[in-house]
């Protein structure tokens, strides 16, 4: 028994002899208030720290926050009963935790009544071994429009694993992969959903290495949902240069494209301006901390004298 447990114990026995020599109705009230501690902590003995009552606190909130509680597969376990009872839950951010694949898993088993909206796993240390069941997640739940697996270790094959489920359901509205692991293959295969019902409203690919993304195989569809592209230190080369080039035109309520950190050719940003020159929304163009070549600020100069609404972030 954990020095906390003894400690609680010890203290609820005391209780109980003050309450033996006292009748009082605030004794009694304290001895009801220790052992429901106690009972709290046989509850969840799995679990460190204050997530016990992290989680009383936070029952029956559509809102669930657990996050930065050091919540491992074990100690979700010992939650898995909480949740199967909050139907209600719509949020639940479980960022910042030590969840892996196993647990993830039973999580989404036990949340299959719920009308999630919101799933925050970043910073869990989940791999590709969790793509199928937050894809079959995700595809039977048409309630989720936001989920975040950024900083996570998904990798190019559960990326792909994952979309072949989401081209299946109507569009998320927000779509969280930064650092994911995510690679040429991987990128593909998120712009593939293009094929099904299309892209989110919100997609945030930073932090990944999207050097030599190959869009020529794919049969575009026009998307009149995705809004904001985020692509910041992807090291985009000339081949995804083109293929960003080539994906614009398809994209008809892009209005916020950020590329950030990255370092093009003179020859790749004469490309992607020529694309945003004549897109019929676009007009926000992040390229803070990107490295340009001798000559292009005079062609940028020049996209905003074509497009005047157009603001350029440098």
């Amino acid at each position: 028994m954990g020095l906390r447990k003894s400690f609680i114990f010890t203290l609820g026995l005391l209780t109980l002899v003050g309450c033996q020599t006292s009748n009082s109705e605030k004794s009694k009230e304290s001895v009801g208030l220790v052992m429901s501690s106690f009972e709290q902590e046989r509850q969840f003995e799995h679990c460190l720290g204050n997530t016990a009552e992290a989680l009383m606190l936070e029952l029956d909130h559509a809102d669930m926050d657990l996050s930065n509680l050091g919540i491992d597969d074990a100690c979700l376990n010992d939650l898995l009963p909480v949740f199967r009872v909050q139907e209600n839950i719509t949020s639940l951010n479980l960022s910042n935790n030590k969840i892996g694949d196993d647990g993830l898993a039973n999580l989404l088993v036990d949340l299959h009544g719920s009308q999630l909206q919101l799933l925050n796993l970043h910073k869990n240390p989940l791999t590709e071994a969790s793509a199928v069941a937050l894809g079959t997640y995700a595809q039977g739940h048409r309630a989720l429009s936001t989920l975040i697996l950024s900083d996570t270790m998904l990798g190019d094959r559960g990326t792909c694993v994952m979309m072949q489920h989401l081209k299946q359901r109507s569009a998320l509205w927000m779509l969280d992969l930064e650092n994911t692991g995510i690679q040429a293959e991987g990128g593909a295969c998120v712009f593939g959903v293009l094929e099904g019902e299309g892209l989110p409203k919100f997609l945030i690919l930073n932090n990944n290495a999207l050097m030599g993304l190959d869009l020529s195989y794919l049969s575009l569809k026009d998307d009149h949902v995705l809004h904001h592209l985020a692509l910041d230190n992807t090291q985009l080369d000339d081949i995804a240069v083109q293929s960003l080039r080539r994906l614009l035109p398809h994209l008809w309520s892009l209005h916020h494209l950020s590329t950030a950190d990255n370092r093009f050719s003179k020859d790749g940003l004469a490309s992607l301006i020529q694309a945003i020159a004549v897109h019929p929304s676009l007009n926000f163009w992040d390229l803070n901390f990107t490295v340009l070549q001798e000559g292009s600020d005079d062609a940028l100069d020049k996209l905003r004298g074509l497009k005047s609404n157009i603001i350029i972030e440098q």
